[in-house]
């Protein structure tokens, strides 16, 4: 959880539905103190030449909504960047600079997700019951396998 927000974000929600309350709020604050106002810093920040990922803020909201947990302030602030991040075709940008710039292509794996994080609904009140949230999980995992899928076809 401490050096990448997309995993920090993965395991709250996954921590969250096993009901270890704790242990999701710990890797939630954790991916979320990676965020800068402009998106995350963690080492695949810096590894892939100081750029943020557009879909990182996708899970931080998506992580927001099913937790409870984080600040209106900063899930609005995500989800101006993302629409930013939004191409003319209606793809989003996988990734941009600090000057809100996209610095890459688009692809369906984040666009999928930035769909997700803009229909996701914060969850209310003390209710714990996750159920909800299963159709989420499958989607992504189907945007993902999706994803791979296309690449390896590319490859060939």
């Amino acid at each position: 959880c401490t050096d990448y927000a997309d995993i920090a974000f993965y395991k709250a929600i996954y921590y969250y539905n096993a009901k270890q309350y704790d242990k999701a709020k710990t890797c939630y604050e954790q991916g979320y103190s990676m965020f800068d106002g402009y998106g995350f810093k963690d080492k695949a920040f810096y590894a892939d030449g100081n750029r943020y990922t557009t879909y990182k803020l996708a899970l931080f909201k998506i992580a927001s909504d099913i937790t409870g947990y984080g600040t209106s302030t900063h899930i609005n602030r995500a989800m101006r960047i993302i629409a930013l991040m939004q191409d003319n075709t209606g793809g989003v940008y996988t990734h941009y600079r600090e000057d809100l710039n996209p610095d890459s292509m688009t692809n369906v794996e984040t666009t999928a997700l930035a769909i997700l994080a803009y229909t996701s609904q914060p969850r209310s009140g003390n209710n714990t019951d996750t159920s909800n949230h299963n159709l989420y999980y499958t989607i992504i995992g189907a945007v993902l396998a999706a994803g791979i899928t296309l690449i390896l076809l590319r490859r060939r």
